[in-house]
Order: structure tokens, then C-alpha cells, then sequence
């Protein structure tokens, strides 16, 4: 495990078996070796990036990973419009979570003491826009549908920490249907949050509003997502960020923003070094 180096044996057989796919297709039609040397260039590189990360990677889903240089200047572009800040501003905001040691070594040590399998080191992605986000917004509630391990939760409640530093509270209340996730929430980032679990649906009618900042990412069903804004609704503050994970899947977010006159934007990941190209998220807020 961690050998930090391809699968040799992987690539050849999966890249093998790829590529002589393509090359019966080159036999057809009109297909070009221009074309082909293409096809194969492409299958090659993301069969590689498949077995360095069978090799240096345990993580069996929602995989983390790092943003390309230039995607993290999207995702600053994408919070300094949905906060209304400069974009320096932002790009300090996602700066301060990458440089935070105590984070990392609160990462490490809730690692330690679980029986999770997860890696090593935490990589934010597009989670740097959340935490970049409520830096810039100060809500007072964050609520959070879809828990998981509780990185977005640790993100959350990180930038709570930061605000209270300055003189502005909030807290994070995450909603999970799993009771064994959520894990990371704990130390002196549980200071700024909770996790209530049991169905989101049937959770969000317990929240006491008002909302400053909700995000989906629970069951990514169209149906669910719409439910939950359609629940949630009348708990939203008036400038209220509404946040919906893997908006790619689903235009649940996109309605709700048309049907209540609040202006959507939509940030997509592009992932540097990993085969999963990236998920995406979107956000919803009042004119």
C-alpha cells in the first residue's frame, strides 16, 4: 500500500485490452491514425492514473483529491462572486485553509484513533470554496444534508473557529442518516458543530432557522434534492447561500434559484493527477 509508484502490470493489461478496442475501430469507417494515436494517448494516460491511485490511495468513494493551479482560480472567481469580495480576498480565504497546520494534524490524529479506512492526508478540492465562503459570509447557521467521513463538516467548523476569533459566531449543524459517519467533527471543532442523524427530510423540520448557508449533499436523486429545498425553504435567511454538491447530476438547484428569483452559478472541479476528472458545485443566492 502507498508505493507511490504505477501499477506497471495494471497498465499493460488495461491499456492493452483498451487499446486494441480502438484499433479494430480504426479499421472502420473513416477513422484516421491521427485520430487513433489520439484515442490511444488519451486511454493510456487515464489507465496510468487509475493504477497510481490503486496504489496510493485506500478511499473506495468519494474520492479527495487536489485541483489543478489554474481550476483553484476558477473556484476563487466562483466565491468572490457568490460573496461579493475581491478576488484577492477569496484566494487568501482558500490560501489560510491550505496552510493550516492544526487542521492537518487534527486530520491525522481523528484518523488514528477510528477504524476507518481513509488516506492519509486530507485534499479539500472544491471544499476550499466552502470553507473560503464562510470566511467571507459569517453565517451564524450552517446546515449541511450528507455527511459522510465529516470532511466538509471539519471544513465548516474550521472556518467557524476563524470567525469567532474575530468577533463573529456561528455554528454547523450536519445532517446524516449513517451513525458512523461524521467522525471527524470532533475536538475543538465540535465546539462549532453537531451531527443529528437520521433522514434529512425528516431532520431539517428540527432546525430552528434562520439559515445562512445550506448545503445538499445527501441523495443526489432529483426528487430528494428538490424535496429538501422545498423543506428547507421557508428556514433560509434572506441572503442565504444555498449550496448544492454534484450539480452536474441534477438541475433540482437551478429551479429552486429560478423559481425564487436568486441569481446560480455552477463551479466543476478539474482534478490534478487523478482519474476521477472531478464533481462540481453549484450555489444559489438572493439578487
Amino acid at each position: 500500500m502507498f508505493r507511490n509508484k504505477p501499477n506497471n502490470a495494471f497498465v499493460k493489461i488495461a491499456t492493452a485490452g483498451a487499446l486494441d478496442g480502438i484499433s479494430k475501430l480504426s479499421l472502420r469507417g473513416d477513422w484516421s491514425k491521427k485520430r487513433t494515436n489520439y484515442a490511444q494517448g488519451r486511454v493510456a494516460q487515464y489507465t496510468r492514473r487509475v493504477a497510481e491511485w490503486l496504489d496510493n490511495s485506500v478511499e473506495i468513494d468519494n474520492f479527495t483529491y487536489e485541483l489543478r493551479e489554474v481550476n483553484r482560480q476558477h473556484l476563487a472567481a466562483f466565491v468572490a462572486t457568490v460573496a461579493n469580495i475581491p478576488l484577492k480576498a477569496a484566494m487568501d480565504f482558500m490560501a489560510e485553509l491550505q496552510d493550516d497546520k492544526d487542521i492537518m494534524a487534527h486530520y491525522a490524529q481523528a484518523l488514528a484513533k477510528s477504524d476507518v479506512t481513509a488516506d492519509p492526508v486530507p485534499l479539500w478540492g472544491r471544499r476550499l470554496g466552502w470553507y473560503a465562503l464562510t470566511r467571507a459570509l459569517k453565517p451564524k447557521l450552517i446546515v449541511e444534508t450528507g455527511v459522510h467521513n465529516g470532511l466538509g463538516a471539519l471544513v465548516f467548523t474550521a472556518a467557524l473557529k476563524r470567525n469567532a476569533s474575530e468577533n463573529h459566531q456561528g455554528r454547523y449543524i450536519g445532517l446524516e442518516l449513517m451513525p458512523h459517519f461524521g467522525w471527524l467533527l470532533s475536538g475543538p471543532y465540535a465546539e462549532f458543530g453537531e451531527i443529528r442523524y437520521g433522514k434529512s427530510l425528516d431532520l431539517v423540520a428540527g432546525v430552528e432557522g434562520p439559515i445562512d448557508m445550506f448545503l445538499h449533499d445527501s441523495d443526489h436523486s432529483h426528487e430528494h434534492e428538490k424535496s429538501e429545498f422545498r423543506a428547507v425553504e421557508h428556514k433560509l435567511s434572506k441572503d442565504c447561500v444555498v449550496m448544492s454538491d454534484n450539480t452536474y447530476t441534477s438541475p433540482a438547484l437551478f429551479n429552486f434559484a429560478n423559481a425564487t428569483d436568486r441569481r446560480f452559478l455552477h463551479f466543476q472541479e478539474i482534478t490534478e493527477n487523478h482519474f476521477y476528472p472531478g464533481a462540481g458545485c453549484g450555489a444559489a443566492w438572493s439578487q
